[in-house]
């Protein structure tokens, strides 16, 4: 199995017929420009010619952006089949299929699917919110991809432990993604920050994964009225840190990188 970085949220996973892209928020600004990349992409949608799946997490734009799906070829969408979760609204599935996506699966939630490559996904929305997470199992590796999901009760995790079996890699957020104060209260920003840790060092003790990819947070806060949050963010070499004394192995990749 390998990774291939894009950025921020997004990767690929390769196996032999089987490329999939996650989360592919590729370039452009997102929340009222108010969010971008701190590295630029390296890969562009020239390159869905070699992607047969798409995943997406949930439809925040810095993990679904229709203007970035837009720039991806009819033929390619003719051919690339998209995982999403079942929702009642189905406005993401919708999109998809009026966007001329091949297929459009919705995952239902705790059930996994076999896809005809040996690949094997479970997908399921964690509680009390819209985010979604997925455990990917293929050639004996599994690859458990939590993104942005805030784990409220630990049995949550532990069912997901359970569902995954052992865990080679996870993949996590490793900074806040969201208002937490004003600049006049640099108590609740430090607040959020840590929190972000303890849901991490929950995640390990729970999970028990082998590696921990860091990542949905690689972005600088670019308008006015939020730039001043990135005093506060936590850095990749926190986080690094963070999983040396946790005693797993942390992976940090850049964009084009494998």
């Amino acid at each position: 199995m390998n990774i291939h970085w894009v950025n921020h949220a997004s990767f690929i996973t390769e196996l032999p017929g089987f490329r999939m892209i996650s989360d592919p928020w590729l370039e452009g600004r997102v929340f009222n420009r108010s969010w971008a990349h701190l590295l630029p992409t390296q890969f562009s949608s020239k390159y869905y010619k070699n992607i047969n799946y798409i995943w997406f997490s949930h439809e925040h734009p810095d993990h679904f952006f229709p203007p970035n799906l837009q720039k991806i070829e009819a033929q390619e969408k003719a051919r690339i089949q998209v995982l999403y979760q079942k929702t009642k609204d189905d406005k993401v599935s919708q999109y998809c299929r009026k966007a001329g996506f091949a297929r459009v699966i919705d995952l239902l939630p705790w059930q996994p699917l076999s896809l005809p490559e040996g690949v094997e996904v479970l997908n399921a929305k964690v509680l009390n919110d819209t985010d979604s997470w997925m455990v990917l199992k293929a050639s004996g590796k599994t690859l458990v991809n939590v993104n942005d999901c805030v784990f409220k009760d630990d049995r949550e995790l532990e069912r997901i432990a359970q569902a995954a079996g052992p865990i080679d890699v996870l993949f996590t957020q490793f900074s806040f993604a969201s208002w937490v104060g004003n600049p006049d209260d640099p108590t609740s920003i430090t607040r959020a920050a840590q929190e972000k840790f303890e849901e991490i060092r929950r995640q390990v003790r729970l999970l028990k994964p082998q590696y921990v990819v860091p990542f949905a947070s690689y972005v600088w806060f670019c308008h006015r009225d939020n730039f001043f949050m990135n005093a506060y963010a936590n850095t990749v070499q926190q986080v690094v840190e963070l999983l040396r004394s946790l005693d797993v192995v942390p992976i940090v990749l850049a964009p084009g990188d494998t």
